[in-house]
C-alpha cells in the first residue's frame, strides 16, 4: 500500500522527466500530490463559436500563440534557417 510519503515515481506512469516536472511545481511525494490544486479552471464542456469568443479567452491566446509560432518557423525556413539556434548563431557572426 501506497504512503503518502512515497515519492511521486512509484506510480505508474511517472517517470523522472514528470517527476521534474512536478518537482517544479513543489510535488515530490503522493501527499504532496494528492494536498495540489490547480490555480484555475477551464470549461470545455459549452462550444462557443468562433464569431463570438473573446479575445482574452485561454482558447485565443493558444491558437494566436500557435499561429505565431508557425509564422516564425515559416519565415526561418524561407531564409534557409532551420532552428533558433542556427537563427541565434547567424545572428552573432
Amino acid at each position: 500500500m501506497a504512503r503518502l510519503s512515497d515519492p511521486v515515481t512509484s506510480l505508474k506512469g511517472v517517470g523522472p522527466a514528470r517527476a521534474k516536472q512536478l518537482e517544479n511545481l513543489n510535488i515530490v511525494t503522493l501527499g504532496d500530490l494528492i494536498c495540489h490544486f490547480p490555480r484555475g479552471y477551464e470549461d470545455r464542456t459549452k462550444l462557443v463559436p468562433i464569431a463570438q469568443l473573446q479575445a482574452d479567452a485561454p482558447a485565443v491566446r493558444r491558437v494566436l500563440d500557435r499561429v505565431a509560432d508557425e509564422v516564425v518557423d515559416h519565415a526561418l525556413e524561407k531564409r534557409g534557417v532551420r532552428d533558433d539556434d542556427e537563427f541565434r548563431r547567424r545572428q552573432v557572426e
